[in-house]
């Protein structure tokens, strides 16, 4: 139930945002209702207010990489983590630009037969900063990864909610901030952009 996620590592070992990481085991760990043990937890969009679902069947698949000294790229079909029978592509491509200070690039796009909410989420353990309708600022440790978010098909809102750190080992805080659009759509994309800053 994390078909797609990632970790974003700046300068070796600064975790500044991506997967939250696992869940204690207690009781209640395994539960099909623990949100961490969701795509709930996880960088991952949601389909029409619709998780990951779980098993081998709902797998995503790798159907394209280039990788060289400047430019990186992976692009993955999601839509089988997914049960709507109306969804009908969802693809997520996540490209790493080396130059300069290096970009990372990750962007959702999605085609439906009839219009479904979308939306997807940027997890952290750390301090964040929203500002304005298109940039979230993530810092750790003085080091900071400033995210410029983009969308086609309609407009998005970004909304943020703490998570219960009881549900993550290793952690004194974490947040959800979700990217949705305002609207329900029959095809959109939404782009993220990760560029390190100082």
């Amino acid at each position: 139930m994390d078909v797609g996620s990632y970790v974003m590592v700046l300068e070796d070992d600064h975790i500044m945002c991506g997967d939250l990481g696992a869940p204690p085991y207690s009781a209640g760990s395994f539960s099909p209702h623990h949100k961490m043990r969701s795509s709930w937890g996880h960088p991952v969009p949601r389909v029409d207010g619709t998780l990951q679902s779980e098993g081998r069947e709902f797998r995503g698949d790798v159907i394209e990489t280039m990788f060289s000294e400047r430019r990186d790229k992976v692009v993955l079909d999601i839509k089988a983590a997914y049960e709507v029978d109306s969804l009908k592509k969802l693809i997520r491509t996540m490209e790493n630009d080396k130059s300069g200070k290096g970009t990372i690039t990750i962007t959702d796009t999605f085609t439906a037969s009839d219009k479904i909410e979308f939306d997807t989420a940027i997890m952290t353990h750390g301090p964040y900063e929203v500002i304005g309708d298109d940039t979230v600022v993530f810092s750790r440790e003085g080091r900071k990864i400033m995210v410029k978010i983009s969308a086609k098909g309609g407009k998005v809102k970004i909304t943020d909610q703490e998570v219960d750190v009881k549900s993550i080992r290793y952690a004194d805080e974490a947040f959800k901030i979700g990217v949705e659009f305002t609207k329900e759509l029959k095809k959109g994309s939404i782009t993220m952009v990760f560029t390190p800053g100082s």
